[in-house]
Parts: C-alpha cells; sequence; structure tokens
C-alpha cells in the first residue's frame, strides 16, 4: 500500500485569470455540498478557480477498519463510480460551461511513498470524463 492521502476535485479555471464566479460554474453545474460533495467553491478574486471537491481522505480515517487499505481504496473506488455520474447528469451543463471558456478538468492529488503508486481508474469515470470532455489529471508528491 503506497497512496496516503486522496483528494478528488473537479477544477474550473479561465485562462486568463478572470474570477470563476458561481454563475460562470458551480450554479450552472448545479455544484450543491452534500453526501459525497464535500465542498463547493467559487473564485472569488483573479486566478482563483472554481471547485468541487469529491474525497479528501487519509489511509488514516481507516485505521479502525479490519483492512483499512482496503477500505480506503473501496472509498475511493466509490467515490470515482459517483463522480462518473454526476459528470453525466451534468454532461450539457459542463458542456456550457466549456463553451464559455472555462478550463474544466478533474484533479487527483495524491500523496504516496516510494514513489509508487496503486490507483485504478474506473471505465465508467474514463467513459464520462471522455465524453464530457474533461480530462483526469494525476498529480502527487515528489
Amino acid at each position: 500500500m503506497a497512496v496516503f492521502h486522496v483528494e478528488i476535485t473537479l477544477v474550473a479555471s479561465f485562462p486568463d485569470g478572470q474570477i470563476v464566479s458561481e454563475d460562470a460554474f458551480v450554479g450552472p453545474v448545479r455544484a450543491v455540498a452534500g453526501g459525497r460533495v464535500l465542498r463547493v467553491e467559487s473564485g472569488h478574486r483573479k486566478w482563483q478557480s472554481g471547485q468541487v471537491e469529491f474525497l479528501n481522505r487519509n489511509l488514516e480515517f481507516y485505521k479502525d477498519a479490519a483492512e483499512p487499505s482496503v477500505a480506503f481504496f473501496e472509498e475511493i473506488a466509490e467515490t470515482l463510480a459517483f463522480i462518473a455520474g454526476w459528470v453525466d447528469e451534468r454532461r450539457s451543463e459542463l458542456e456550457a460551461v466549456r463553451r464559455s471558456g472555462l478550463k474544466i478538468f478533474l484533479l487527483l492529488d495524491i500523496f504516496m511513498d516510494r514513489d509508487q503508486m496503486e490507483l485504478t481508474l474506473p471505465p465508467v469515470l474514463l467513459r464520462a470524463c471522455g465524453e464530457a470532455q474533461i480530462p483526469v489529471q494525476i498529480v502527487s508528491n515528489d
């Protein structure tokens, strides 16, 4: 087990740095915090992105589970499947905000050790993001 922390966030920004207001992103894609949507944030200043955060979890959260790493990766897999459905339900809205000039991508920010990452992206997520033309970016620590 090499992954210790994962954040999964849909990020939206304008290439010219203009503010990603609620009317530009959060409102049109019907992003509301609750359930598997942990946090929704609009930009409040230049160069600040809009964000829909789906997961922000450490392996430590599962320390009391019989198999902590199994429980951790099950939640990651369930969240990725949820995101696929969320994107599918909003495909036309995501297309509209992209046409307005927003650049959107799904960010998986991962903290790991030993320069090793074990993470499977489910086909349902790749299909949903592909059809919605949303790139998936994976970033890890050094």
